[in-house]
């Protein structure tokens, strides 16, 4: 018993001893504003952030600066109480639909006589917009090629919205 009382009573020392060797070690170094612990610090090569702070995208065009916002999400909580995240674009179709049915008048107008609302390529919008925010060098694409994919990709995407209506 008195073994044990001993070898705690040199483990409690031990600590004690440890404790104020550390603290000689940090009156070397004094702590404060614009001066934290070392053992805190950045390991020399590496950053707290290492791809960077984004860029800001500044659109070219009124059209493209549309194209951004309505890119954009928004998080709603539904009657149930479930959140989702839904695009601005989403949200701006929704309710100009729900509009046109309840029989608002510009609406209506809008859905019945604009062509150009469905010709809206939304894949597309969102290509674009997630090249301009992550650009990504690639070596030049013939013009043959270009074409090729574009027929590729209008294929898929046709087969897709067959897919969906049925």
């Amino acid at each position: 018993m008195e073994n044990n009382k001993s070898n705690l009573d040199k483990a409690i020392e031990a600590m004690h001893a440890e404790k104020e060797a550390n603290l000689q070690k940090s009156k070397d170094y004094e702590v404060g504003y614009g001066k934290p612990p070392k053992n805190t610090r950045f390991k020399k090569g590496q950053s707290g952030n290492r791809l960077g702070r984004k860029k800001k995208i500044i659109p070219i065009s009124l059209e493209e600066a549309i194209k951004l916002e309505l890119n954009k999400e928004m998080t709603l909580t539904n009657k149930d109480g479930v959140k989702e995240k839904i695009s601005y674009y989403n949200l701006l179709a929704r309710s100009l639909v729900q509009d046109a049915i309840k029989n608002d008048g510009p609406s209506r107008k809008i859905i019945i006589q604009s062509k150009n609302i469905f010709k809206c390529n939304i894949p597309e919008a969102i290509k674009f917009i997630d090249e301009r925010n992550n650009p990504v060098e690639v070596d030049e694409i013939s013009d043959e090629r270009r074409q090729e994919i574009k027929e590729l990709l209008c294929h898929m995407l046709d087969k897709k919205l067959k897919e969906e209506e049925s």
